[in-house]
């Protein structure tokens, strides 16, 4: 085996487990049901910069079937799943379009239709209770305004992705890339 390949499995399984502990000490902190899986995706992102979205996608699946399994919190575990876990991989695939403007509106159906199915798979399949009784709560305008918010804090979140992909490119990535492409 090729100390690329070595690297690369090492560092997956490291990240995986770091990612995983984020999201378990995510279920212990109130609050954190939505920070707790973005920085999870941080690990998906590297991976998307490093390898190629084929390894991203191995060490999602890894993080999400972990995650899924060992979380108490089981809107934390769908929010990695279904929203910010995957969303790297889409993010820069939808960049290489070369309509800004399509990558966006891509990028925006995608979280809309994903956030949509997790909570429908939540409420409607799964009955996650503390979910149900939260949303049987809400009146329809409040529902609105989680829709607004939610986008909104999409938004920042896909500017701080692309943002901190830009970092590690040009800060860190010749101080701690072994593998790469």
């Amino acid at each position: 085996m090729t100390r690329r390949k070595t690297y690369r499995i090492a560092i997956g399984g490291v990240l995986t487990a770091t990612a995983v502990l984020v999201m378990l000490l995510g279920s212990v902190i109130p609050l954190a049901t939505f920070v707790a899986p973005c920085l999870a995706a941080l690990c998906v992102l590297y991976f998307c910069i490093e390898f190629g979205n084929k390894t991203a996608i191995v060490v999602y699946a890894a993080i999400s079937l972990t995650a899924a399994l060992l979380a108490p919190d089981k809107e934390l575990a769908f929010v990695f799943v279904f929203v910010t876990g995957y969303y790297p991989i889409v993010k820069t695939a939808c960049e290489k379009l070369k309509s800004k403007l399509a990558a966006f509106a891509i990028k925006l159906a995608v979280f809309n239709a994903a956030i949509l199915l997790m909570y429908f798979l939540l409420i409607r399949v799964i009955i996650y209770a503390p979910v149900k009784s939260e949303f049987e709560q809400y009146g329809p305008a409040m529902l609105i305004g989680l829709i607004v918010v939610a986008n909104l804090t999409f938004l920042i979140y896909d500017v701080a992705l692309a943002r901190l992909a830009r970092l590690y490119d040009r800060k860190l990535r010749a101080k701690l890339s072994i593998g790469g492409k």
